[in-house]
């Protein structure tokens, strides 16, 4: 979990929406980093209000795990993060006995002369219980009556069987989960589906692997993520820089984004970049002060393009046209960035 700032109160994002509308509340993660959508707007409202789960599909670099930072920030959020894997078990999300620490105090108050009878009740209350992310993010607001975000990115990595997304089901219809052997309370979780405030709940897909199953799209909204048009892009790409403390030099910008574009023509390359790729090559070229991109200041910084040494040789073959791509006038492009950087 990563902790708000205890300087600040945390807010409630659903509140704020229903109080002061979408478009300040776009203005508030445009703040933040993140330049959200409309449509993708209408489906974060939705999910807030009706205390919904949103399900983001879409291909990597799209901004699916981008949004979860930014909400986290803008309301000052505890931030409940999993990056799935295929080796996560349901009870790493959910919940698990610690056994070792049950079977050290029993055998410790066996020592000390306490009847085993009176040691085992004991042993399955909560001080036991091990909560993963998820519980632990629905306990944390039936607790304190403040949301958080619990985020559970690329679902479609977990397990081929099923079982990580089967057990996310009753936790996100009922806001908790039945532990049947503890005590005295067997409910981790929110006290009731009534419960007034829920968490936000973000979960992510880039539907590579397998497609997210029925239950968990029938408890979830659902929004697919396309890659951007030039001006969303470009959009996007001045809210991180504004965020960040500075506009990105406009000559560099302009060639960056028509590297970025030749890249995503060129044939033989496996995994075309999308916004992350612009966003972290235009950072680095920032950074070290680069006003006009040279061949060798591309060949240079190939890591931020190339994902396979095999995509990384069809770059290399096409450096002199990436950077020809780069000089060559296109109105569109540079009106835009010229546009954007005089604001």
């Amino acid at each position: 979990m990563r902790p708000n700032h205890s300087d600040r109160p945390p807010e409630n994002p659903r509140t704020f929406l229903l109080e002061q509308g979408e478009e300040p509340f776009a203005a508030r993660l445009y703040e933040h980093g993140y330049r959200i959508r409309p449509r993708l707007m209408a489906d974060v409202a939705e999910a807030l209000v009706c205390h919904k789960p949103l399900l983001l599909i879409g291909p990597p670099g799209t901004g699916k795990t981008a949004i979860g930072f930014a909400l986290a920030h803008a309301f000052n959020l505890n931030h409940y993060h999993i990056f799935c894997r295929k080796s996560h078990t349901p009870e790493q999300l959910i919940c698990q006995w610690d056994d070792k620490l049950r079977a050290a105090v029993l055998e410790a108050e066996i020592k000390a002369g306490k009847p085993q009878e009176e040691v085992l009740p004991v042993l399955d209350t909560r001080p036991f219980l091990r909560l993963g992310e998820v519980a632990a993010g629905y306990d944390y607001t039936a607790r304190t009556g403040h949301p958080c975000l619990i985020q559970i990115d690329e679902l479609d990595k977990a397990d081929a069987e099923g079982a990580v997304e089967d057990c996310l089901l009753e936790i996100m219809e009922a806001g908790s989960v039945y532990v049947p052997q503890l005590q005295p309370n067997p409910v981790v979780g929110l006290p009731s589906p009534q419960a007034e405030v829920w968490p936000v709940v973000l979960l992510t897909s880039n539907d590579s692997r397998k497609p997210i199953s029925e239950p968990i799209r029938s408890r979830s909204l659902v929004h697919t993520i396309e890659p951007p048009k030039l001006q969303d892009e470009l959009q996007i790409v001045r809210s991180v820089f504004a965020a960040s403390g500075g506009l990105p030099h406009p000559g560099m910008l302009a060639q960056t984004v028509k590297i970025i574009q030749q890249l995503r023509q060129t044939p033989g390359l496996k995994q075309k970049p999308q916004v992350r790729e612009l966003i972290s090559l235009a950072k680095s070229f920032q950074a070290r002060g680069v006003v006009e991109v040279t061949p060798a200041d591309i060949s240079t910084r190939l890591a931020h393009l190339a994902k396979t040494n095999t995509d990384r040789a069809v770059i290399e073959r096409n450096l002199a046209l990436l950077h020809l791509a780069s000089l060559t006038p296109q109105p569109e492009i540079d009106q835009e960035v010229q546009t954007l950087c005089a604001r």
